[in-house]
C-alpha cells in the first residue's frame, strides 16, 4: 500500500501558469530583514515577495480546482491526491512565513485530510473543495495575519470537521 507520503515524494505539482511567475529580484538577501515579528511568527519580506507567494499559491489552488473539475469519479484518486498532497505541503509550510497564517492552518488541515489515503470518497472531496474555497477566499481577500476573528472560526470549523474524519495520531 503505498501512502500519499511517499507517492508526494516526488514532488508531483499540477501544471502553473508560468506567465504568472515573477522576475527574481536580485540580491535577495541584501533586501531582507530575517528579523521573526511577534504577530504569527511572520518574516519581513518585501512587499514584491508576498505578491508573488500569493499569485503562486493562488494558480496552485485553480490547477486544483481544474483536476477536481476534471474527475471523473471513476479512475485512481493518486495521482490527484499527490497534487492537492503537495499543494497543501507547500502552504502549510508557507503560509505563515509571508504573513497568512490562516494559509498555514488551512493547508495543514487539507494535508492532514489526505496525507494518507489512496482515494477518496466523495464526503472527503466536498471537504477538500471546501479548504480550498477558504484557501481561496484567504487570499482574495488579503486576510493577513492572525486577527480576524471571523475567518479564524472559519478555519477552526475545517479542523473540527478533519478530525471527525482523521483524529490525531
Amino acid at each position: 500500500m503505498t501512502t500519499m507520503r511517499a507517492k508526494a515524494a516526488g514532488r508531483r505539482r499540477f501544471p502553473r501558469d508560468e506567465s504568472a511567475m515573477p522576475e527574481p529580484v536580485m540580491p535577495v538577501l541584501d533586501m531582507m530583514d530575517f528579523t521573526v515579528m511577534d504577530d504569527a511568527a511572520t518574516i519581513d519580506l518585501p512587499q514584491e515577495f508576498i505578491d508573488a507567494f500569493i499569485s503562486l499559491s493562488q494558480n496552485d489552488l485553480t490547477a486544483v480546482r481544474l483536476a477536481l473539475k476534471n474527475r471523473t469519479g471513476d479512475e485512481d484518486d493518486s495521482d490527484l491526491l499527490g497534487g492537492i498532497f503537495t499543494v497543501a505541503h507547500d502552504l502549510k509550510g508557507q503560509g505563515t512565513s509571508f504573513g497568512y497564517p490562516l494559509i498555514t492552518r488551512a493547508g495543514t488541515s487539507l494535508y492532514r485530510l489526505i496525507r494518507n489515503r489512496q482515494n477518496v470518497g466523495e464526503g472527503e472531496m466536498a471537504l477538500v473543495e471546501t479548504h480550498l474555497a477558504a484557501m481561496e477566499t484567504i487570499f482574495e481577500m488579503r486576510i493577513a495575519g492572525s486577527s480576524v476573528a471571523l475567518a479564524k472560526e472559519l478555519i477552526a470549523r475545517l479542523e473540527a470537521m478533519v478530525e471527525k474524519l482523521c483524529p490525531a495520531d
